[in-house]
């Protein structure tokens, strides 16, 4: 349904605009002046500010552009690249496998590190457990 002149609707956002509409008013720039009688419809507003055309209306594909790289091969993909991905409206994408790494100690002398006792020339095992840690730590 086209707006007229003096007209409103309101717009959530992302929301494609009403025909004869050229700018978005955000609410905090506006002031309920009579709503429904079960309060759920604004019918009159004020505007505090004066609009501007196109204001706070973006282009479809402003955000992201279409033939984008979202995510370069090779990205870690965490938080961020996550939500770019889902705001394009990917479920899923193919990924790398994180690599099967062993990491083996080798050496007579080494022990537990949770041993109470060392024994003579016996060192604890500490590099094992550092490089578990440094693994965990970077995926």
């Amino acid at each position: 349904m086209p707006l007229g002149p003096g007209e409103c609707a309101r717009v959530n956002t992302g929301a494609p605009l009403p025909l004869g509409a050229d700018c978005v008013v955000q609410v905090e720039d506006t002031k309920l002046i009579k709503a429904s009688d079960d309060h759920r419809t604004e019918l009159e507003i004020e505007i505090l500010v004066a609009p501007q055309p196109h204001q706070d209306v973006r282009p479809i594909g402003y955000d992201i552009p279409v033939g984008s790289m979202l995510v370069e091969k090779g990205d870690v993909i965490g938080a961020a690249q996550i939500g770019i991905l889902a705001g394009a409206g990917y479920q899923s994408v193919p990924i790398i496998a994180y690599p099967k790494v062993a990491i083996m100690s080798t050496g007579n002398e080494l022990q537990e590190p949770s041993d109470s006792i060392l024994r003579p020339s016996h060192i604890r095992d500490s590099n094992r457990i550092m490089l578990k840690a440094l693994l965990k730590e970077h995926g």
